[in-house]
């Protein structure tokens, strides 16, 4: 995904979203070129924004799930421009947040909860990791356990 210096904020980030389709569309075509048809999207923080940016224009029909990690952070007093469409998404969504994430984050969890089942998807699912944080510090052993159990209940 595009990166840019470290000081930069979400709002410096929202019209680089383009570039990420790009950078999505690229990767599933190299993909199923390598025959592989079953494809996840996963995603964390401000890369979470760029894949349902992707998912806004695209509809992801190209996948077979997707996982969004973080999702809804943004800066210190900056808004979220673009709500996560995630009612847009037929194939399977997990939503996964640290139990101290962001505040935007926790705070948008009720929201995400509900375009999920807007968009009808039995498997989809939404998870908060005990006590983690925003960066899953200590955590991945956690995360990684949540993330493939999930996909491995898929059918």
């Amino acid at each position: 995904m595009p990166v840019l210096e470290k000081e930069a904020k979400y709002y410096d980030y929202v019209p680089l979203f383009a570039n990420s389709d790009k950078r999505i569309n690229a990767g599933i075509a190299f993909l199923k070129q390598q025959g592989i048809t079953k494809i996840v999207l996963a995603a964390h923080s401000c890369g979470a924004h760029m894949a349902m940016n992707w998912v806004d224009t695209t509809g992801g029909s190209d996948l077979a799930a997707y996982v969004g990690l973080g999702m809804g952070a943004t800066d210190y007093q900056q808004d979220l421009l673009h709500p996560f469409p995630l009612d847009k998404l037929s194939t399977p969504v997990l939503d996964v947040y640290g139990e101290k994430d962001f505040p935007q984050v926790l705070s948008l969890a009720p929201e995400r909860q509900a375009l999920m089942q807007k968009a009808g998807n039995t498997h989809s699912k939404q998870m908060v990791l005990p006590d983690a944080d925003h960066y899953y510090k200590e955590k991945g052993d956690a995360l990684t356990a949540v993330v493939a159990n999930w996909l491995n209940s898929l059918p």
